[in-house]
Formats: C-alpha cells, structure tokens, sequence
C-alpha cells in the first residue's frame, strides 16, 4: 500500500469504533500517508496496536504520529515503527509523547537512526520508569562517555514455523524414535529460525 491507498483507508478509519490491532507493516507509506492517519488518531479512535514496521515513515512521520499521540489520542497502548528511516528528530518527538500520554505503555524503534539525541530521550524514559524494558526492543547504554541504544530480544522469536512431524498413522515401513510402532513423536513441532 501507498500514500493513496493509506488515504482512503483513513477515510475509512475515521468512522471505526471495534478495530483494535491495525497492522500497516512493509508496506510504502511515507509521511503524507502518515499525515492522514495521524488525523485518525486524533480522533481517539479504538485502536490500540498499530503496526507501521518498514514503512517509510523518516522523521515528518514520525512527528505527525507524535503530535497525535501528546494531544488527544488516549486509546493507543503498543506502537511499532521499526526500520522506518526515523532520525533524531522524530525519535525525540515520539519519546517526547510518552511523557504525555501515558496509555501508550508500548513502542519499538529498532531499525531507525538511533544517534545519541535519540539514544538519551529513551534511556531517560527507561531510568524513569515511563518505559519498561519489557515493552521496548531497546536497551541504552553509555559507551565511551556517549549513550548507545542496542537491541533487546527478550528471547522472541524472529521467525516461528510449524512443520508436521511423523504421528501414529505412519506406515509400519517408516522407522521413528526409540519404539518404532509407538507413538514418542508429537503431532506439531515447533522450529524456530534466528
């Protein structure tokens, strides 16, 4: 999806009152995109988790987000704008945000410019409890007297497959685990890929 399409999806969302999850990621929404969907936000509409993961959001976006989310928005609690091409200057203007609006309890910005204006504003609301570690992909650090931000995992999987194993119903010729008539396979596996 593109500027257009973010458009007229925004006319749309102008009039929502049961979608809570919106999941906008890779797509090429730029700021202009962005702009009418912050007006959305604006209104204070049901959403709750908004995805815009690699997008093309840079700092205009981000600051028309921000500007939404310090003034009115009171619904919004998880926020993804990972790999969005974002400077210090929306970083900034998002953490600004927080301190005002404390429903969003949630963001993540892994991926963008992370420079050391950006860097301090989200170590100062980790260290004042505004922002948990738990609910950020990003850790500061203070390396060679600069702040640094670095990725937190918190152990979550990039990528979760599901792939069928061998159950009871294999054939008698195909040999499986210790007892091969028995039945020590489970049904579903669960591969994880880093």
């Amino acid at each position: 999806m593109r500027d257009f399409g973010m458009t007229r999806l925004a006319e749309n969302l102008m009039h929502n009152d049961t979608l809570t999850y919106l999941d906008l990621s890779c797509n090429r929404i730029t700021r202009d995109g962005i702009n009418e969907l912050s007006k959305v936000l604006e209104k204070n509409t049901a959403i709750e988790v908004l995805d815009l993961g690699y997008n093309r959001l840079e700092d205009d976006g981000a600051i028309h987000i921000a500007n939404a989310l310090a003034s009115l928005n009171t619904n919004l609690k998880t926020l993804v704008v990972t790999s969005n091409n974002i400077g210090s200057k929306g970083l900034c203007a998002l953490a600004d945000a927080m301190k005002t609006n404390t429903t969003l309890t949630n963001i993540y910005i892994w991926g963008n410019k992370l420079e050391e204006p950006a860097a301090i504003a989200f170590a100062n609301l980790i260290d004042n409890g505004r922002l948990s570690k738990e609910n950020t992909d990003v850790q500061a650090y203070v390396v060679d007297g600069a702040t640094k931000l670095c990725e937190l995992s918190h152990q979550i999987s990039r990528h979760t497959y599901f792939a069928p194993s061998y159950g009871d119903d294999v054939p008698s010729w195909q040999p499986r685990g210790k007892n091969p008539r028995g039945s020590d396979v489970v049904v579903m596996k669960n591969l994880t890929v880093y």
